[in-house]
Formats: structure tokens, sequence, C-alpha cells
């Protein structure tokens, strides 16, 4: 909603109409394009860039050995996992014991 206000509101500065509007129309239309560059930018490269580099990062995992678990390597919601996956963020030297501790049974003493 900010970016089509933020054209609508630019449209009769870049018109260049009235006095002194030649000067103020560039102003205008720099602003338009770069707001929608920028929109361009963030809506649409940013996550197709983001994409392929996860791609990319899953087959050379794959490529040099480690079988990729979507769950386990994309979708970390476990805090002890999320603890272990922080420590190291190569997969060859991750910590083997981030298993959750297992539940305290109460000791009948």
């Amino acid at each position: 909603m900010t970016t089509p206000a933020m054209i609508f509101g630019m449209l009769p500065l870049a018109a260049a109409l009235g006095e002194g509007g030649e000067q103020r129309g560039p102003l205008g239309q720099t602003v338009i394009g770069g707001v929608i560059t920028s929109s361009i930018l963030t809506l649409v490269v940013v996550p197709v860039v983001y994409t392929m580099l996860e791609d990319w990062a899953d087959w050379l995992l794959r490529k040099f050995g480690r079988k990729v678990d979507p769950v386990k390597d994309h979708a970390i919601t476990d805090k002890t996992a999320r603890s272990c996956y922080s420590r190291s963020l190569s997969p060859t030297s991750r910590p083997t014991s981030c298993a959750p501790p297992e539940p305290s049974t109460p000791s009948s003493g």
C-alpha cells in the first residue's frame, strides 16, 4: 500500500506542471523509479536468489555425501536442535549429541 501511495503522491511532481516544474520533474521521476525498483527487488529478486542459494546448498550437501533432510535442516523448531545447530554452521562438525534430553521420571524413593 505504501508503494502506490508514494507513486501517486509523486505524480504531480513528476508531471512537471506549473512554474519551476522543469526543475522538480526529474526529482519526482527519480523517486518513482526508485520506489518501483526497490519494490521489485524486495518482492521478486530477493526471494528468487534466496531459493536458488538454498537449492544450491542442498545440492552441495548431497554431492559431498550428506543426506539432506528437509525437516531437520530447514524447519528447526525444537529448542535443543536450534541451539545445537547454532553452535556450528558446518554440517560435518555438528555435535552428535544434540538429541533432546529424556523426560525425567519421578523417583520412588
